[in-house]
């Protein structure tokens, strides 16, 4: 897991620095100000070392002031073009006292950013329908160092190089970014301490991802500050609350930065303060200038110093983005908005809901749709048929059936939260050849609605898990064109670890269908390509290497640390309450993976991924 984590958070910060959001833990924030204070305590590292420096402050600049008394950011405009200089420091360290043994993390990166407008086009959102939209491009490419320590083994230091390309798409009517398109080159230049592995890493990537394009669009804190127009003069100051925070900013100079006269702003907040803990201390800075409609500077720092009986913790994060002298092109059109024209469900902008879909009422999990079992069908297995036999053949004491009786109530009913279907086929190509194995790997969860913490649910035992397989084989005789099935229990865990996140009152009373899944997956081009076979136009099976899966997720994490990097970065999958979602290739055995996932209520496209690396995925996680 460390070295997927190390290639995350180097994505995460670098595509971060897109949006101009940083949030990464925690307290013991050091400095504002003219010279950007200090950078807080690395640390005593243990017997490893000195800790580190916990990396400078804020830079304030040359301090030279601005020939203005105020600016006022302008509009952006079609074509525009912003090169920036970017760097990045991120370091985290843990030791502990009873043991003595300690870890520590560095990344530190040059790189170099251009973002820019490269005009308007045609995109789809998430339910299939064309609009009209303002694109937006960020190319990020740099080098970095990613130094790993620790009281168990040597110091590794990695050398990597990274070259990612984003698109944001924006809603030209109600201005929000209905598609995300994102490819990554990432190479690690030498091998991660971990495992014996004795090639350079080489990772290509491409991800697409869709939000449902009807939540409302929340007005960024940047926006509300500086981003309507709004004079900033040297010691104004405000107030602004956003969710269950106060962000509180300040103009605290003029200042000339790389040919640009600008404004410097300060703003900060205290973040997850409540009764038990002061909160984390977050600062950002921009320098504003009246001639470029981005900030010519931004600058980001937090960090966290945590020590007691058991041992220490801390870590820090500072990100600088600086735009080149000579780095701005003016754009040369105002953008066309409210140009967009699309139509929705009853008039809106946007759909509700797939039209492709069916959407069905549902007990347990999904239902299979009217064109299940038909020539144009992948699947042979419905989950009805896998349920039935489940509840009638499992487990000694009565199994699942007595698990339901326990668990399942009126009020709070027992549902499916994970289900996986999988086939191996006999004869891949042909298209009317059904021999093979098809199964469903059913989880069905007792919600619980009064543990919240993760870490209590994982350690009940309030899910039952059973793999039911159906064979179909084809009759021996000449030209025989007859098939005989059956149906079996191949593996029955009984109850499980875990419980269901989620009542299902809290999701759709009518989901999706396993068979219009594939239609809306095969109505996307991309998709079509990467899961379907080009002779038998079902999904493609592979041998035994595609699963479809239907889960459920709250929003919560077993992850810790590495998903809140991802929550609060601008690099981070986009979530469903329930969901569809088909996984093709042997990632963990080849390196090469396919994934596209759907809203299992609405039939919205959620994400469509590609990976490809040198090295089985596998050795990256485990």
């Amino acid at each position: 897991m460390k070295a997927l984590i190390v290639i995350l958070c180097i994505l995460a910060l670098v595509i971060n620095a897109y949006s101009g959001v940083l949030l990464i833990n925690e307290t013991d924030i050091a400095g504002s100000g003219d010279d950007g204070g200090d950078g807080g305590d690395g640390g005593d590292g243990g017997d490893g070392g000195d800790g580190g420096d916990g990396g400078d402050g804020g830079d304030g600049g040359d301090g030279t002031p601005a020939n203005i008394t105020y600016a006022q950011m302008p509009e952006r405009k079609l074509y525009e073009i912003f090169q920036y200089d970017q760097e990045i420091f991120f370091e985290t360290y843990w030791s502990n006292t009873t043991t003595g043994n300690w870890t520590r993390m560095t990344i530190s990166s040059d790189g170099q950013m251009r973002e820019k407008v490269p005009g308007i086009k045609k995109e789809r959102d998430g339910f299939g329908t064309t609009h009209s939209v303002m694109e937006m491009n960020g190319l990020f490419t740099g080098a970095l160092t990613v130094v790993i320590a620790g009281s168990d083994s040597e110091t590794a230091t990695i050398t990597a190089a990274y070259d990612i390309n984003r698109y944001d798409y924006k809603d030209l009517d109600e201005k929000n970014i209905i598609q995300t398109l994102t490819f990554i080159n990432l190479s690690l230049d030498a091998p991660l301490p971990s495992f014996d592995l004795q090639v350079p890493i080489a990772m290509e990537g491409k991800l697409r991802t869709f939000v449902d394009p009807n939540t409302p669009v929340e007005t960024s804190i940047e926006d509300r500050v500086f981003g309507q127009g709004q004079n900033l003069s040297v010691s104004d100051t405000g107030n602004i609350t956003q969710g269950y925070s106060t962000y509180g900013w300040d103009v605290e100079a003029t200042e000339e930065m790389n040919g640009f006269d600008t404004v410097r702003l300060n703003v900060s907040t205290t973040l997850w303060a409540d009764e038990n803990w002061t909160g984390l201390p977050f600062y950002r800075k921009f320098w504003i200038s009246s001639e470029v409609s981005q900030p010519v500077k931004f600058e980001t720092y937090t960090g966290m110093h945590f020590e007691d009986e058991e041992g220490e913790f801390y870590i820090i994060t500072k990100l600088t983005k600086t735009l080149q002298t000579s780095g701005f092109t003016k754009g040369s059109q105002p953008i066309p908005w409210g140009s967009c024209q699309a139509t929705g469900d009853s008039g809106s902008h946007f759909k509700t809901k797939n039209p492709i879909g069916d959407y069905e009422s549902w007990e347990f999990m999904g239902e299979a749709g009217e064109s299940y079992g038909d020539s144009s069908s992948s699947f042979r297995f419905s989950p009805q048929e896998a349920i039935d036999y489940a509840i009638s053949n499992t487990g000694e004491d009565g199994g699942l059936q007595q698990f339901l009786d326990t668990y399942n109530t009126p009020d709070n009913p027992v549902f499916i939260s994970e289900a996986w279907y999988n086939a191996s086929l006999e004869h891949p190509n042909f298209p009317n050849d059904v021999s093979g194995t098809y199964g469903w790997n059913l989880t069905f969860s007792k919600p619980n609605t009064e543990i919240t913490d993760w870490r209590e649910r994982r350690n009940l035992h309030e899910r039952y898990n059973v793999l039911v397989q159906e064979e179909w084989e084809k009759s021996n005789l000449p030209l025989s064109q007859d098939y005989t099935s059956s149906t079996h229990i191949e593996k029955d865990l009984g109850t499980i670890n875990g419980t269901g996140w989620l009542k299902k009152s809290s999701l759709p009373t009518k989901v999706l269908t396993i068979s219009s899944l594939e239609d809306i997956l095969r109505d996307d081009p991309e998709i079509e390509a990467g899961l379907y076979h080009p002779i038998t136009n079902r999904i493609d099976w592979g041998d035994g290497e595609t699963h479809v899966y239907l889960t459920q997720d709250d929003g919560e994490t077993e992850e810790g640390a590495f998903d809140v990097l991802m929550q609060f970065t601008d690099f981070s999958m986009p979530r469903v309450k329930y969901g569809w979602a088909v996984q093709k290739g042997g990632a963990f055995a080849t390196g090469d993976m396919f994934m596209a996932a759907v809203d299992a209520g609405t039939g919205q496209y959620v994400y469509v991924a590609e990976i490809s690396t040198n090295i089985p995925v596998g050795d990256l996680f485990f």
